[in-house]
């Protein structure tokens, strides 16, 4: 049997961090990579997708589970996609074994 990943996004850091250096970020490449070694079983990517509505199709046909994060007031928005993230990778390292590395996307 193959390894098992999980993939994690902080989707709006990548984002801004994309926008910054004026590159592309292209996920069919990252999960094509992250193929060769090994099935990626979990793929998530955090963020208030209102804002980052162009990336959502190309996320969706490499079958991302996006995960929305509400911006609840206009200083509050540091940290909300990290402490998430992290909250569901240590959830995922516990509750399924089978899952041998945890790859975390972020800015």
């Amino acid at each position: 049997m193959s390894e098992q990943l999980a993939l994690f996004i902080d989707f709006e850091n990548v984002a801004i961090w994309a926008a910054q250096e004026q590159v592309e970020f292209d996920i069919t490449r990252l999960i094509t990579f992250l193929q060769t070694r090994g099935a990626v079983v979990v793929k998530r990517a955090y963020a208030d997708w209102s804002h980052f509505s162009r990336y959502r199709e190309d996320l969706l046909a490499n079958s991302m589970e996006l995960t929305q994060v509400y911006n609840t007031n206009a200083s509050g928005k540091k940290n909300r996609a990290d402490m998430w993230m992290t909250v569901d990778a240590l959830e995922t390292a516990i509750a399924r074994p089978n899952i041998e590395t945890l790859v975390i996307v972020s800015g």
